[in-house]
């Protein structure tokens, strides 16, 4: 009996403590609660679908759930009751809330951003490019295009972008075409812009001496007078095919061509819609005098 009494209270302990650790256990997938989150590009509207939206949740507390990140278009969380900072970003636009979190809910991020499209067509009646145009999206600046103001650089041949509202400045590069234009964005609104080019093609052409054409090693370099700069040369392109044809916008230009020591150039305008050939004469430069400036 003696050695009964000594079994029972131990095994007694035993079931105790294995009923403590369950609590223990429960106590702990209590301890947080499910969070979904869903972000909208202005509050109310319809959730995004888009899976590039970046969260970040970041404990206001030192009680709270670790920082966590991920990429998703609406989340589901487990954290610990407390107060936290959810952060979400799609391209340009954030969107922030500070909740206190007690409970199992959903909540909404708004970004109160809108987006903006870019397409470019060479004239008014033509259809849109389908080849890669370069475009730049600065903030605007009365001052002009500012690269210190730049937000992203794409080549496509179309690009939509969510934005905050306000206005930006838009370059779009094509060939021998710079263009420029000032967008606006407003909160909830998709605005499809077209850049209207009012561009012409020319074919250029590099001869020798003899007129014979010269097909090794040119590198074209076209340059727009700039009536605004005082008929300063700004380069708009850089081909280096022998012989190349170009979509190039409206104005005056000058068309430069180097193949080793032949150096050649030629003055030449382009009207919207019109072809044209320009043919540059090039002629032998010592290289070693203008290097020393001779």
């Amino acid at each position: 009996m003696g050695i009964l009494r000594t079994i029972i209270p131990f095994v007694c302990f035993c079931f105790a403590s294995v009923l403590g650790t369950g609590n223990i256990a429960l106590a702990d997938d209590a301890a947080t609660v499910k969070v979904k989150l869903y972000a909208t590009i202005v509050q109310g509207a319809k959730p995004l679908k888009d899976d590039r939206i970046a969260w970040s949740i970041s404990p206001l507390g030192e009680d709270g759930t670790p920082m966590q990140e991920m990429t998703s278009a609406a989340p589901e969380v487990q954290l610990v009751p407390g107060r936290y900072r959810f952060t979400a970003k799609l391209e340009y636009a954030t969107a922030m809330r500070e909740i206190t979190i007690s409970e199992a809910a959903k909540y909404e991020l708004a970004f109160e951003a809108g987006w903006a499209r870019f397409q470019m067509v060479p004239n008014r009646k033509a259809k849109p490019l389908e080849e890669n145009v370069q475009w730049q999206i600065y903030r605007y600046s009365k001052s002009g295009v500012d690269e210190k103001r730049k937000l992203v650089e794409v080549a496509a041949p179309s690009v939509q972008l969510t934005l905050p509202p306000g206005w930006y400045s838009v370059r779009a590069k094509y060939q021998g075409i710079v263009s420029d234009i000032v967008a606006e964005v407003k909160a909830g609104t998709l605005y499809k812009y077209t850049v209207v080019a009012y561009a012409g093609k020319v074919r250029f052409t590099a001869v020798d001496a003899a007129g014979k054409a010269v097909k090794k090693d040119v590198v074209w370099t076209i340059e727009r007078v700039s009536k605004s700069q005082g008929g300063k040369r700004v380069p708009v392109t850089v081909d280096q095919t022998s012989a190349p044809h170009l979509m190039i916008g409206e104005g005056q230009y000058v068309a430069v061509a180097k193949s080793g020591n032949l150096v050649g150039e030629t003055p030449f305008d382009i009207e919207a819609t019109r072809e044209k050939k320009v043919t540059v004469k090039l002629k032998q430069v010592n290289t070693a005098a203008a290097a020393s400036g001779g």
